[in-house]
């Protein structure tokens, strides 16, 4: 059987007078149909459906076939329950249950099944992958895997061996070659990042920005530009806008909160949460690592310092910005703009309580000063004096008890050690803890010395 594709030619119309009691105009058209181009014979089944050149041209045993447009699924010969709806759609397709929609899509598809492909060149160089879907201009465009989610254009269109990934957004995960279950939403989420086991949300998240290896594992993305400059930073978690933009290789930091670890790059194991905690502010290397900062800029100014841990509004900041932590270590500072009250860098520096202040290093401050002042209390919850120890009792127990720290020396205490601003203190000496005896340091009128209690 030939099948013919005819041309509608322009009807020809002329008026005429039929004669009679009452003369009558009669209009009268001719429509000519004229066959343009013969078709060559196919023996198309009764469940495929043929519309376009070459159109399911090679059909033989398939079935259950819809081909509209210029030569689409032309090459398919034996398989079934496929769709193409597009010029060049599934043109090579040689496999079951694929469905084309849009120029090229699928176009080069042979033993690939159940793929899904709608968008110009989604899909188009895909060969073998199978249960993929892709929605968008060049979606999945050179994939070649299987279980692959694409929808938006660009989106996972350079992906060939990478499996179960997931691109939702204009050139999501667009880079991504060989990575392995990735999950990218929003607009160049993961673009340039190869690695596996990413999961980015949000515009520009993970978005391997300037990077070299681009070979990032095991991240979680959230929020606008978060992680966006990652390189081969690994186990990180950032969720808020910007948090941890700027990181390149540090792994296994957690930042919640927009800006926090802003500037970070090398670091690592750090956590940070609060807007702008641990963000960096005018650092140099960035590179602190084991730092916890809980709290609005806490930390803020953070540059080398490491083992430093900060919870509390401006905590590690304080007031006066050049005071701020940036290369101190093992610091920890609690409440309120605590901190340190010197630009020296200090290590092992403890202050707790809000606006509590430490100046030196190796040393512990509970509460501020002046009107930020507080009274210490161990064993009381009232406590009436600087420092308070216990409430009165009417037993010996061991709580009751306060102990003086007993120095073993044949020399007494130094005399320098006791001053006007020492006075006070007070220590256990002996030679032996059988003579020891307990000395004080008071004023006498002319001088501080150490005089047996």
């Amino acid at each position: 059987m030939t099948f013919f594709r005819y041309t509608f030619v322009r009807p020809t119309c002329r008026w005429w007078t039929r004669a009679g009691a009452t003369a009558t105009l009669v209009l009268a058209c001719l429509t000519v149909l004229v066959p343009s181009q013969a078709l060559a014979a196919r023996p198309l089944n009764t469940e495929d459906t043929a519309f376009g050149t070459g159109a399911l041209g090679s059909e033989s045993t398939g079935n259950g076939n819809s081909a509209f447009g210029y030569y689409a699924l032309a090459l398919n010969s034996t398989s079934s329950q496929n769709t193409a709806v597009g010029d060049g759609s599934l043109y090579n397709n040689t496999s079951n249950d694929n469905t084309g929609v849009g120029y090229s899509a699928l176009n080069y598809n042979g033993s690939g099944e159940a793929n899904t492909a709608v968008g110009s060149t989604a899909l188009e160089y895909n060969i073998s992958g199978g249960s993929d879907t892709a929605v968008g201009t060049a979606a999945l465009q050179h994939n070649t895997a299987n279980y692959e989610t694409a929808v938006g254009s660009g989106a996972l269109t350079q992906n060939i061996s990478g499996v179960g990934n997931t691109a939702t957004g204009y050139s999501a995960l667009t880079a991504n070659t060989g990575g392995s279950y990735n999950s990218a939403t929003g607009y160049n989420a993961l673009v340039s990042i190869g690695g596996s086991l990413n999961t980015a949300d949000g515009a520009n998240a993970l978005e391997g920005a300037g990077c070299g290896t681009c070979n990032a594992m095991y991240n979680t993305a959230t929020g606008y530009a978060a992680l966006q400059n990652n390189d081969t930073g690994a186990s990180d978690t950032a969720d808020g806008i910007n948090a941890l933009i700027l990181n390149t290789s540090g792994s296994s930091n957690t930042a919640d909160g927009a800006n926090a670890l802003y500037n970070n790059k090398t670091g690592s194991y750090n956590a940070a949460s609060g807007y702008g905690a641990l963000g960096g502010n005018n650092c140099h290397t960035c590179s602190g690592s084991n730092n916890t900062s809980g709290g609005y800029d806490s930390f803020y100014n953070i540059d080398t310092g490491s083992n430093d841990t900060a919870f509390g509004y401006e905590a590690g900041g304080t007031p006066n910005g050049s005071n701020a932590t940036t290369s101190g270590s093992n610091d920890t500072f609690l409440g309120y703009l605590a901190g340190p009250s010197t630009s020296t860098q200090l290590t092992n520096a403890t202050a707790i309580g809000a606006n509590a202040l430490v100046n030196e290093s190796n040393a512990l401050v509970l509460g501020g000063t002046g009107g930020n002042a507080v009274n210490v209390g161990i064993g009381t919850q009232t406590p009436l004096s600087l420092l308070q120890v216990g409430v009165p009792a009417s037993n010996y127990s061991s709580p009751n008890y306060l102990q003086i720290p007993y120095i073993e020396s044949a020399a007494t205490p130094p005399s320098g050690d006791c001053t006007l601003s020492t006075l006070g203190r007070l220590v256990l000496r002996g030679t032996t803890q059988t003579n020891a005896k307990l000395y004080g340091c008071v004023y006498t009128g002319s001088a501080a010395v150490w005089r047996i209690v």
